[in-house]
């Protein structure tokens, strides 16, 4: 007897004239003997999801082709988001830098001023380091 398992499965559908995608789960449900006598079929609209993963791509794709140093940090002073012109220009690959914090690489943005900075940042929204 062949072996029936869960099978996932993504799908796009046309529903009152715009475009829905879905991802599916069909889950074979067996009787006492083995024999499958039911599908149980689980679907999710993901359709926002999937153009907010292709909006962060974009901006992704943007952020890496520039030739200026972008950085994304928080409040905390750590970075969240560095592209490749910033880790080139600094000599390390970006998973090295993510998780660091501004002040890790410089010296003038010490987590005791961090605080005073990001008022002014929020102010501004932008910064030259």
């Amino acid at each position: 007897m062949q072996e029936a398992k869960p099978v996932g499965f993504e799908m796009e559908l046309e529903l009152s004239g715009s475009k829905k995608i879905f991802n599916s789960m069909l889950i074979p449900v067996r009787d006492e003997f083995g024999h499958i006598h039911r599908i149980i079929s689980l679907s999710s609209d993901i359709t926002e999801r999937k153009a907010a993963d292709k909006q962060i791509a974009l901006l992704n794709y943007s952020l890496d082709h520039v030739k200026e140093s972008v950085l994304l940090t928080g409040e905390d002073a750590q970075l969240y988001y560095v592209n490749e012109e910033f880790c080139r220009r600094l000599g390390y690959s970006c998973d090295q830098l993510l998780g660091l914090g501004v002040s890790d690489f410089d010296p003038d943005y010490p987590l005791d001023r961090w605080p005073e900075h990001w008022r002014d940042l929020k102010e501004k929204w932008f910064a030259h380091f």
